[in-house]
């Protein structure tokens, strides 16, 4: 059964680049359930926090897991509470240059501050230089250094006056991709997913954002709003299924509530 869900009339953005250019090693192009993890996506119920998502040749199924079943797999999301704690205490400013200090410790000089300007160093000789704007103007932008991820790219947060996103810039030629939330790269280092949650204040887009890599970049497939909820965190159970903290407001005072998901990635496909 094939259901199409359309009552949520959940935002698509086509970002940048076609759709169709989607590398097929990232996504299952079968139509049938294939084993028994499968079994999940046998029937699904249209509500809320689940359905199936069709839409330009792509379907995102998706269905509720347990707690303890999301838990199963670590966050690819670095975890750094304890020394946040010990670096910033209870202090309300300064956190952001204290943690990038400890941030850069971990590259070995790769990455280097230099009061308003964020050195990384580039494997074709070059420095990408990101300067700060601390102006309280709609042209601040300030960056802070994150980490140099296991597929070899640098990781950026970036805040803007009343937003902020996160930058992907490859080590060789210092190519900068933006995305909505920290980038999580699959397991075959292919693509990237980064989820973002802002359905309150909205100053950000609520949604996931589906990146492939290629030999000299990262480039956007597609940005996707599913209506009712937005993704806290993202892990890749595998190369086209991701594990999704969703979260929503209930109620007529809009309180927070989350959810356990799975999400599975299929091209030209679908039940």
């Amino acid at each position: 059964m094939k259901l199409i869900q359309t009552s949520y009339k959940f935002l698509l953005l086509l970002s940048i680049v076609g759709i169709a250019s989607c590398s097929d090693s990232t996504v299952e192009e079968t139509t049938s359930v294939g084993s028994s993890e499968d079994s999940v996506f046998v029937s699904i119920p249209e509500t809320k926090f689940t359905g199936v998502y069709d839409t330009l040749g792509y379907t995102f199924l998706v269905n509720t897991i347990s707690k303890e079943q999301y838990e199963s797999i670590s966050s690819a999301v670095p975890k750094d509470d304890s020394m946040r704690a010990t670096l910033c205490g209870d202090k309300e400013g300064g956190c952001m240059e204290a943690m990038e200090k400890y941030y850069l410790t971990k590259v070995s000089g790769k990455a280097t501050r230099k009061g308003n300007d964020l050195l990384l160093t580039l494997s074709n000789g070059q420095t990408k230089i990101l300067k700060n704007n601390t102006k309280e103007d709609e042209d601040y932008e300030v960056y802070q250094f994150l980490t140099l991820d296991a597929n070899g790219y640098y990781v950026v947060a970036v805040f803007y006056f009343e937003s902020y996103a996160y930058l992907l810039i490859n080590p060789t030629n210092g190519s900068t991709t933006r995305t909505i939330g920290y980038p999580v790269f699959s397991p075959d280092k292919k693509q990237y997913a980064a989820g973002n949650y802002d359905m309150v204040a909205a100053f950000t887009f609520n949604g996931i954002d589906f990146l492939s890599v290629t030999k000299d970049s990262v480039y956007s497939d597609l940005t996707m709003d599913f209506g009712t909820w937005g993704p806290e965190e993202l892990k890749w159970k595998n190369d086209s299924t991701l594990y999704v903290k969703q979260k929503s407001q209930v109620g007529e005072e809009l309180k927070e509530e989350n959810n356990f998901a799975v999400l599975r990635i299929r091209k030209k496909s679908g039940i």
